[in-house]
Parts: C-alpha cells; sequence; structure tokens
C-alpha cells in the first residue's frame, strides 16, 4: 500500500471513505503518530484519492458521488467485487464460511449431536450424565472447537475480529502464513482450555483472535510494520474483556461460561510466534544484503 496523504486525526474520514470506494479506488486509513494515513493500492490512485479529498473537504460531496450513481450494472459489479475480496484474502473469508456454516448446523450450540462431532473430547450422554473420552484416531478434535460458536453474538464478535486481524496478516504475509499462524494458535488454545476444563465443553475462534492480535501487536512493536498498525483503543479493549472475564463480571452479566484459558494461552501463542518470526525475518534480510 502507498502513503496517499495524511490529515488530522480529529478529521472524520468515513464520507471520505465512501467517495473513494464509489470511484472504485483500493484504500484502507490508519493512525500512526496522531495523524490519519490514507494508503492506496497503486500509484497512480494516489492524484485521484488527492483529487477527491479536495471536493471532500470543499463541501462537494454529492458532486463527488455524482458520478458513481448506482447503474443496471450495479448487481454485477458487486458480484465482482465479492470475487475480488475472496482473491485478496482467500483463508480469512474461507474460515468465516467455514465458521458460519457449522454455526448453522450445529444451530449455535443447541444442536448436541452436531456439536460433539467437532468438540476436544468425543461426549456421549448416558442416563443423563455427560460422559467425556478421547476417542481414537480422531486427532482433527485438537483444532475443531474454534469452529464452534454458542450463539449469534458470540459468533458475530468472533468474525468481524478475525475479519479485522486476519486480513491484515494476508494481504501482507500471504495466505499461507495465516493458515500456520490459525493452526498453531488453535491447537495451543484448544489444549490449554481442554486441561483447564479437563476436557468440559468450549468451543469459538476467540482464542486464535487473541493470537492473532498479540501476533500483530508485538511485530509492530519489534518491526513496525503499516499493515499491522493496531488502534490503541482496540487492543486495550480486548485486553480489558479479556481482564473482565477472568473476574467473572461477563459470567455474571450472563455472557455464558468464558473461556479464559483459551483466550489467555492463544494471546501468548501469538506473542511467542511473533518473536519467532521478526528474528527469521530479520536473519533472512541480514543474509539478502
Amino acid at each position: 500500500m502507498i502513503n496517499a496523504m495524511e490529515v488530522d486525526a480529529d478529521r472524520n474520514l468515513s464520507g471520505f471513505s465512501i467517495v473513494m470506494s464509489r470511484h472504485g479506488l483500493r484504500h484502507r486509513i490508519s493512525e500512526t503518530s496522531g495523524k490519519q494515513v490514507v494508503w492506496v493500492a497503486e500509484p497512480v490512485d494516489v492524484d485521484r484519492a488527492k483529487q477527491l479529498y479536495q471536493q471532500f473537504c470543499d463541501g462537494h460531496f454529492d458532486e463527488a458521488l455524482q458520478s458513481t450513481r448506482p447503474t443496471s450494472t450495479s448487481t454485477d459489479l458487486n458480484g465482482w467485487l465479492l470475487l475480488l475480496q475472496f482473491v485478496r484474502y482467500p483463508v480469512t473469508l474461507s474460515l468465516i464460511i467455514v465458521c458460519v456454516a457449522i454455526g448453522l448446523w450445529t444451530q449455535f450450540g443447541e444442536q448436541l449431536e452436531s456439536v460433539t462431532t467437532l468438540t476436544f473430547l468425543q461426549m456421549t450422554n448416558i442416563q443423563g450424565d455427560m460422559l467425556l473420552s478421547m476417542p481414537a484416531g480422531q486427532p482433527w478434535r485438537m483444532i475443531t472447537p474454534i469452529f464452534l460458536h454458542f450463539g449469534t453474538l458470540h459468533i458475530a464478535f468472533n468474525m468481524l475480529w478475525l475479519w479485522e486481524l486476519g486480513r491484515r496478516i494476508e494481504s501482507s504475509q500471504g495466505s499461507l502464513s495465516l493458515l500456520l499462524l490459525v493452526f498453531v494458535i488453535g491447537l495451543a488454545s484448544n489444549i490449554a482450555q481442554a486441561i483447564a476444563v479437563k476436557g468440559g465443553l468450549f468451543g469459538g475462534m476467540s482464542g486464535v483472535i487473541y493470537g492473532l492480535l498479540g501476533y500483530c501487536w508485538l511485530w509492530n512493536i519489534l518491526s513496525p510494520k503499516e499493515e499491522f498498525a493496531l488502534h490503541k483503543g482496540v487492543v486495550f479493549f480486548l485486553l480489558f474483556w479479556l481482564f473482565l472475564g477472568y473476574s467473572g463480571v461477563l459470567t455474571s452479566l450472563g455472557f455464558g461460561s468464558i473461556a479464559n484459558t483459551a483466550h489467555a494461552s492463544g494471546l501468548v501463542a501469538g506473542l511467542v510466534i511473533a518473536v519467532i518470526f521478526v528474528l527469521l525475518d530479520k536473519t533472512m534480510k541480514s543474509f539478502q544484503r
């Protein structure tokens, strides 16, 4: 991505972002050192972005959008845009699709028979008592709990963060890197949670979310990377949510049982992987010089 311009942090750029999107300019807006940075995909887009911003500042919002009103081909255009997003972030979108599909299949935890095929331990109901056992030859159970979600709020929260963090990593470091991160962090958080609750029922992508958060946050500290720059409020919110989970406040408010160990272990796993990957990255760059 290319730095097209920088503006004051207190400037509301939501309308400007709409203008750029309607004009087909791929872009991203981040906040760095008290400034908002407008990033564009191609060098040729820099002048166009500045021109549109000037129209936006001059109050010609309608004028800037005039030439981009929907036409009869808007449906086809939306289809192509969706395809483009899938090409750019195949792993991120595939993970979201799988989670939603499994959520519908399990009725978000209500269909116990479906849920038990993906839990960390096999679950059987004998005379009304839930028994847990580790089945032989079913290694997928060590990772599949990350796809289970219990309620629409649970999955919506996780998928929004997966989209926000996953696409940053995938666009910067590639699909295989993101897939490896999700797999390793998922294993670490699932195993830790299973040990903590002695194999009880748990699930969700939140352990992975905390791992991706830790990965982006620490990488950007050790080796600054614009794509991984996270607003301080984002980091504070998720860490504060982790604190609330351990404090028991969330459970008392009706959020149900929180997989705190999965969250914490996922965060630690992401931090450790970030250190390893940054060291490898710097070593490879030193050899290339």
